[in-house]
């Protein structure tokens, strides 16, 4: 049976339990509501009635009807709630659980607390009044796990801001939660309050008992979270109540490229609602012009935020497996993985032993361990970046990567026996292990030895690193430093002379069919597999992509002792559950290695290396200009075969195929036809005049700033850094707000000398690490001066010219000396071959007689072959010897140009 009526009325009722019933939501604040019936009812037209009244408990057939306020619960009214002056509270929406579909909060919306008594969704809105935030507005969704939610928001005068605890206080008050089920247990239990933010530095900054939520906090890239359950005082119904609070933040779990919250808006189906052009500056005003869209622009990020971290909380719990919510998606991948290999045999595989104490017992490495991370663990390095200086135009510019390049070095690692740990010293061997192992099953040797090395002089590419302090790692052609497994076989090949001061193989575990077992390639190619089941750019795609490419990073967390300052703690940072020096330090000499490779492949093939950035090379091949766009690796001839030559390229593509990957280790990035490269990281690609790939060097701005930036010969360019106040500097009272701040820095696109310049044009290794840091200091003096570093400047210092005056003065100076002392025959004669008179002479190069006394007097540095200098010496032969006399060409470039 279907009754008609022409007019829906219904009053803010709260359903019986014994009813099923659902809402309708027509609006931010409209709820209709049906009781248990017992016949359908279509509607032709809704009348809001606010003043109704009907029975707490609708009988069946009873009339329906609207009303303007929500569905409640008892003491549910902001007429029970005490604010400080100068904030006004609202409630936008309510809902309940029982039997209800909620469709304006949209599928996701479960009523989860993810094991917490109360969840607090929060955000603010703030405009910016100099040195510190006016605060206009808190948004809150809150969740209880009696079912029932609500979106609040409180509207701020200028100059007031609500506590954390007063908006605890609030929401508890409006859910009807006991102060008893917030108060503080144990750090280790679920913390019955979660507290979440979208980089809630935001947030933190803009309530007002800030310092001591801080003071239970931890900084952890740039957001304060709480690492499990702290204790935080709440003055909840007129007394003091310590109550269990957690801290999350959803930026953390935010994969690479999808840290805004509209990124993650568009990950869950919320999308981030946009406001008019230039409202996010002046919110306090926007809210007096469109108070309806200021309320629905803040609560919608408070559901965002919510709505992302229950998906993530799924992924973790239904997907995954995980017993506990990990505070970063690194954190993920590291659960992942020790749920998968399981807790026992983890240890076994670490080094790892459960040791009893009188009270206690702990998880420790054992000595075996301890001794290899003590050799391991200082030698651990970086990526290898370098560069070469120059434009290359008319040719054929390739960016290749290596494809999912750490993961892949990751997979082909074995399982340590610790305890069989072989010191030696024969290469030979351990070139033949690699081969074997690599060739048989996929599998990499671990091994490191501390060397003493000299490469051939015409070695292109030196592939043992020396660490040079914050300069990164330097490849000169001989030194003493640590090489890996890899970068050991591949010095051999080059025909390196190498003294082993010390060098351990750690030995695999077996299986029973004499293969090596590999450690993680199991786990990795899981990952892929389950991100293959996804399609691209869904959330789980895209957790399981970050999973596998951060997972190499938890191995070598605090491998090198790093001091981390967090509010007023300054402590080191700590090793994760699976941190490891020998494997961290072999996946990144593999990788390293692989690099060195490939750039020997790309000159074997005629191409020209113009940068190498950790996984990756840019090179140019210029008898390749003709070829037709798209541009494959087949295209470039023999490249492919030379690089599957190379064994750490071969590991590389082992490890793919331990991850199920099929596809070549390498592959092309960005193509161009022109290339312009200042130093490491800094360079641009284009094609046909479109910038296909930029890197700034750590500067803001487009391709054409940087190019402007580089036209500036005197070195007075600046560049303005817009950034954000820190959690940090607002703690120790550097700033008073999270505000933003401008900072003039100096451009800096000055060559950095990890290759050194040839008088060719060309880029050769340092010999040694002594020689890099000459130039290095060369360079740095002179931007000391104000001026640009360019390679002509760095070279006349490099021959002991002072660029007092510019590098044109100092090049006359040096020449007048020549000159003078008649170096070079340079000392004109008259006709009858004497030497002109000092007067003579001064008059010849419009200098005083004077001039000439003191050059004569001064030494003399050779002059670098450079285009600037060889116009100087001809600009000076042309008024030394105006009548277009003989001149000794040969005698001036042995006597007056040096080789630098």
């Amino acid at each position: 049976m279907t009754r008609s009526v022409s007019t829906l009325i219904l009053p803010a009722v709260r359903p019986s339990k014994a009813s099923t019933g659902f809402m309708l939501f027509m609006g931010d604040s409209i709820f209709l509501e049906w009781g248990n019936f017992d016949h359908d009812v279509s509607v032709d037209t809704v009348t809001l009635q606010s003043n109704s009244s009907v029975p707490k408990s609708p009988r069946a057939g009873a009339d329906l009807r609207v009303c303007e306020t929500p569905p409640h619960w008892p003491g549910c009214g902001v007429d029970r709630i005490a604010l400080r002056k100068g904030i006004e509270i609202k409630i936008i929406n309510q809902y309940l659980k029982d039997g209800v579909s909620c469709a304006l909060m949209g599928a996701w919306f479960k009523f989860d607390t993810f094991g917490h008594e109360l969840v607090i969704s929060l955000d603010t809105e703030y405009q910016s009044a100099g040195a510190y935030n006016d605060i206009v507005s808190y948004q809150v969704l809150a969740v209880s796990t009696q079912g029932r939610a609500i979106e609040l928001l409180f509207y701020c005068d200028a100059d007031s801001r609500m506590a954390l605890s007063e908006i605890i206080e609030v929401t508890r008050k409006l859910l009807g939660i006991k102060p008893s089920t917030l108060k503080f247990s144990q750090a280790r239990s679920p913390a019955p309050i979660l507290l979440l933010s979208h980089f809630g530095a935001a947030e933190w900054a803009a309530v007002r008992d800030r310092s001591k939520l801080g003071s239970v906090l931890q900084n952890i890239r740039k957001v304060p979270v709480s690492l499990g359950t702290v204790a935080f005082e709440v003055n909840m119904s007129n007394r003091s109540v310590i109550c269990g609070l957690k801290v999350a933040d959803t930026t953390l779990l935010a994969p690479a490229g999808k840290g805004s919250l509209a990124a993650l808006g568009e990950v869950v189906g919320i999308p981030k609602i946009t406001l008019p052009q230039g409202a996010i500056t002046r919110m306090r005003e926007y809210l007096v012009e469109d108070p309806g869209m200021f309320t629905s622009y803040g609560i919608n990020d408070c559901r965002i935020t919510y709505a992302y971290y229950a998906r993530m909380h799924d992924l973790a719990k239904n997907t995954l497996g995980l017993a506990n919510m990990p505070l970063t998606l690194g954190g993920f991948g590291v659960a992942g993985f020790r749920q998968h290999v399981g807790h026992l045999p983890l240890l076994k595989f670490l080094g790892l032993e459960k040791k009893k104490s009188f009270r206690k017992t702990s998880i420790e490495k054992s000595h075996s361990r301890e001794v290899a991370d003590a050799f391991f663990g200082p030698a651990f390095s970086g990526g290898l970046n370098v560069s070469v200086e120059g434009r290359f135009d008319n040719t054929l510019i390739m960016d290749l990567d290596f494809r999912s390049c750490y993961p892949s070095a990751a997979a082909t690692l074995p399982i340590l026996d610790w305890e069989a740990s072989a010191s030696q010293t024969d290469l030979g061997q351990l070139s033949d292990d690699v081969s074997d192992m690599i060739t048989a099953y996929g599998a990499s040797p671990v091994a490191l030895a501390s060397v003493t090395f000299r490469f051939p002089e015409d070695c292109r590419w030196p592939c043992i690193p020396i660490r040079c302090g914050s300069r990164g790692l330097i490849y000169p052609l001989y030194g003493t430093g640590y090489a890996t497994t890899y970068e050991l076989t591949e010095a051999l090949r080059k025909g390196a002379v190498i003294d082993i001061h010390r060098m351990v193989h750690l030995q695999p575990v077996y299986r029973d069919d004499s293969a090596p077992q590999l450690m993680f390639a199991a786990y990795l190619a899981q990952l892929i597999e389950r991100r293959r089941q996804h399609p691209n750019g869904s959330l789980e795609n895209l957790m399981f992509k970050e999973m596998a490419n951060s997972f190499y990073g938890k191995l070598a967390q605090g491998v090198r002792a790093r001091r981390v300052r967090s509010f007023d703690s300054l402590t080191t940072l700590p090793e994760s559950p699976i941190t490891s020096p020998a494997h961290a330090g072999a996946v990144t000499g593999i990788v390293r290695a692989a690099l060195i490779g490939l750039l020997d492949s790309i000159e074997e093939c005629g191409g020209t290396v113009l940068a190498a950035t950790t996984d990756g090379a840019m090179a140019s091949f210029p008898h390749l200009a003709h070829l037709p766009r798209p541009v494959t690796l087949g295209d470039v001839p023999g490249l492919l075969d030379a690089a599957m030559s190379k064994p750490a390229i071969c590991a590389l593509a082992a490890g793919l195929s331990n991850m199920n990957i099929t596809d070549p280790p390498i592959e092309i990035k960005h193509v161009g036809d022109q290339a312009i490269v200042w130093k490491t990281r800094g360079y641009i690609i284009l094609e046909g005049g479109t910038v296909q790939h930029l890197a700034r060097a750590g500067h803001r701005g487009s391709a054409e700033d940087l190019i402007g930036y580089d036209n500036d010969d005197g070195g007075a360019a600046f560049w303005t850094l817009q950034r954000l106040s820190s959690v940090q500097s607002i703690w120790d009272g550097k700033q008073q707000d999270l505000i933003s701040l401008f900072e003039d820095r100096r451009v800096n696109l000055d060559f950095d000398y990890k290759r050194i310049p040839s008088l060719d044009g060309a880029f050769r290794p340092p010999v040694d690490i002594a020689e890099f840091e000459e130039w290095r200091e060369k360079m740095e003096n002179i931007r000391k001066r104000g001026e640009r570093a360019t390679i002509p400047k760095v070279r006349m210092g490099m021959s002991g010219i002072k660029l007092q005056g510019g590098e044109v003065e100092a090049l006359k100076r040096q020449l007048l000396r020549a000159v003078a002392q008649d170096i070079g025959g340079l000392f004109p004669r008259d006709l009858d071959g004497n030497l002109l008179t000092q007067k003579g002479l001064a008059d010849r190069l419009g200098v005083t007689t004077m001039d000439i006394k003191n050059a004569k007097r001064r030494s003399f540095s050779k002059l670098p072959h450079t285009p600037i200098a060889e116009e100087v010496v001809q600009e000076v032969l042309e008024a030394l010897f105006p009548g277009g006399q003989h001149v000794d060409r040969e005698k001036i470039d042995q006597e007056i140009f040096g080789a630098v």
